[in-house]
């Protein structure tokens, strides 16, 4: 087919598979450009064809929702939707000065990553705002850990795609190696890390949806 039927089934066809492609797209995304190129541009082909369309997200909140549906031209849409609220999952807060050293901030996991090592060490996540942030954490382990930053890994939005492959399928087992992972909010999209014991914020989230999205990473 030629001319607009066939870029009206072209599009159509792109349409039927809309749901498998926004899962794990939308989840948490406040920036001004998309979390992938083709995702910004599923609206306006969207407009071309009529069809029903199923969003899904792990968390967001009612302005990401209202968003989202106007990006994706979805009218009078049925909404439902779950609290994030969980019995196994207890927030803590502690306040430290922005000019305190960070090995004494994380000096308990540096002396237990020390002692039990991979067989005994919990698992920790510790999440950074920025890139910046995660690197000094990770350069400062790497100093005071020595030969056993091997249980340590850093994982952000610029962090080679075999590295990341790696570090997922580590963190999806859970007997893998890693014991602690430093990184930013890009390890919240799309990812299934097993026996992950305590999240650490560290620093205060860009917005609620990413705050959800770091602590229910438990």
């Amino acid at each position: 087919m030629t001319g607009r039927t066939g870029l009206l089934e072209f599009h159509h066809g792109l349409l039927l598979q809309l749901p498998q492609l926004l899962r794990g797209e939308v989840d948490g995304d406040q920036q001004s450009t998309p979390f992938r190129e083709w995702f910004g541009k599923l609206g306006e082909v969207r407009s071309l064809v009529q069809c029903p369309l199923l969003l899904i997200t792990a968390t967001a909140s009612k302005a990401s929702r209202l968003k989202m549906q106007k990006i994706f031209c979805m009218k009078n849409c049925f909404e439902k939707f779950k609290s994030p609220d969980r019995t196994n999952i207890k927030l803590f807060l502690h306040k430290f000065k922005s000019s305190q050293d960070v090995t004494k901030i994380f000096a308990f996991m540096i002396i237990e990553l020390l002692e039990k090592k991979e067989e005994k060490c919990d698992r920790y996540l510790v999440f950074c705002t920025s890139i910046k942030s995660c690197s000094e954490i990770y350069t400062m382990l790497h100093l005071e850990l020595e030969s056993d930053i091997q249980f340590v890994q850093m994982y952000h939005s610029m962090t080679v795609k075999n590295v990341k492959e790696d570090i997922k399928q580590d963190l999806g087992n859970k007997d893998g190696k890693i014991r602690l992972l430093v990184a930013t909010s890009a390890a919240g999209m799309g990812v299934n890390f097993k026996d992950i014991g305590q999240v650490i914020i560290f620093g205060v989230p860009k917005n609620m949806d990413s705050f959800i999205v770091q602590w229910t990473a438990v």
